[in-house]
């Protein structure tokens, strides 16, 4: 496995950018570690922070809200709550063979650590060798876990924790946050490893934990909150599909994301169920999605053909950024970002994907429009369109179209998914 350090040992006002290549496509593990101070301890007005870019990909609050959260989420450094104490955030993710750019965005200052970059190819159940403490304090994020339109069925965390005189150690796991609980009574329900369960002071256990998730392909976000001292020795994620059955799948990718899916549908101005129905075909018809995943943490397929919930070609997702200028790469930041890179990073967040499918009906329904020929209630002509249409070379509107399979299970799932978006 290749692996590059770079040791930073700064502290940045400015963005900071570090350029990294990737030998081979497959999974890859981007670690920074980090510090930033409160308000007080910088003698400022408001706290330092700092959030991170890869190839222009910003990561927001899991779940997210109407007002879009940057700085105030697991995948930031939040001065507030780590009072300069140190954070380490992981970012995993399939990349392609290349130069990729990881930028450093800091909210009146942090101190940036160091820089790991993993190449983790062929491995779907990364293993990372942790072996340190935090440094001593009061509960706070102390790991954080970034899968990028990646599943997650497994984790395990091996440590140990100590009964201390005043405060013991302890441990609690959150995903997307919500705690995974391993303990039954209410006080210690969100809490997996806990110190003060040990019977004398100065004594120390040490366990292994295992967390089940259902969490499909999306962006999620892992988290180890430590109070006071524990030993954690080491974290194995299992990335893979806890559903095989490509149809069940689809129905649940639809009800995870049609929040996001009726706010993609009132920016573009088309039917929510439509943009639905279309990424429930998608899915519901890719078969071999298992087969998928683990050929490209191999590198062992071409990466990134077709990305995220709607199953956007990357081939011609540039067509759509030339109509509707909110989907496009910006670059003016940082010149360094190689745009394509970071038209694929991008389309693995749900939103991002969701609005190139809103985008891609929009476009078919007000062509057809104009030319006289409204489409919008035919669902079964809107799906066989974004099926077969490339935009650079668009269908001519015309009195009689027919609709392919793809459209049809489109019509035929209308009914289906609408039930779960007006629920």
């Amino acid at each position: 496995m290749n692996k590059k350090i770079v040791q930073v040992d700064k502290t940045i006002v400015t963005p900071y950018y570090e350029r990294f290549g990737v030998q081979k496509s497959g999974l890859v593990a981007i670690s920074m570690v980090a510090r930033c101070k409160s308000r007080t301890q910088a003698g400022k007005k408001i706290d330092e922070n700092l959030r991170i870019e890869l190839n222009q990909l910003a990561f927001r609050e899991n779940p997210l809200r109407t007002r879009n959260q940057f700085f105030d989420t697991p995948a930031a450094f939040n001065g507030s709550l780590l009072k300069n104490k140190e954070k380490t955030v992981v970012l995993l993710t399939l990349l392609d063979a290349g130069t990729h750019t990881l930028g450093l965005i800091p909210k009146q200052g942090a101190y940036i650590k160091k820089i790991i970059v993993e190449e983790l190819s062929g491995t779907a159940n990364p293993f990372f060798e942790i072996d340190s403490q935090p440094e001593d304090g009061d509960r706070r994020p102390w790991y954080t876990f970034i899968l990028i339109d990646l599943p997650i069925r497994l984790l395990l965390v091996d440590a140990t924790i100590r009964r201390r005189k005043h405060d013991s150690d302890d441990i609690k796991v959150v995903a997307d946050g919500m705690a995974l609980q391993t303990q039954q009574s209410i006080k210690y329900r969100f809490w997996s490893f806990i110190g003060e369960l040990l019977q004398i002071v100065g004594a120390s256990f040490r366990k292994t934990e295992q967390f089940e998730t259902e969490l499909d392909s999306g962006i999620h976000y892992l988290e180890l909150f430590v109070d006071r001292m524990p030993l954690v020795h080491a974290v194995r994620l299992v990335i893979e599909h806890h559903n095989f059955n490509a149809r069940e799948r689809a129905t649940g990718l639809v009800q995870t994301y049609k929040e996001l899916i009726k706010g993609g549908a009132k920016e573009f101005d088309v039917d929510p169920v439509i943009i639905g129905a279309v990424i429930h075909q998608e899915q519901a018809t890719n078969v071999n999605f298992v087969d998928t995943l683990f050929d490209n943490i191999g590198g062992l397929a071409g990466i990134n053909t077709s990305i995220g919930i709607g199953q956007v070609r990357v081939k011609t997702a540039r067509e759509p950024e030339q109509i509707y200028d909110q989907l496009g790469v910006k670059t003016e930041q940082d010149s360094n970002v190689n745009k394509n890179m970071a038209r694929v990073e991008r389309l693995k967040d749900p939103w991002i994907n969701i609005r190139y499918v809103a985008a891609k009906i929009k476009f078919s329904q007000d062509r057809w429009r104009n030319a006289g020929f409204d489409i919008s209630t035919k669902p079964e002509i809107l799906g066989t369109l974004y099926n077969i249409e490339d935009v650079a070379h668009p269908v001519d509107p015309h009195e009689n179209p027919q609709a392919n399979d793809f459209g049809k299970g489109v019509s035929n799932n209308y009914s289906l998914i609408k039930s779960m978006i007006d629920e």
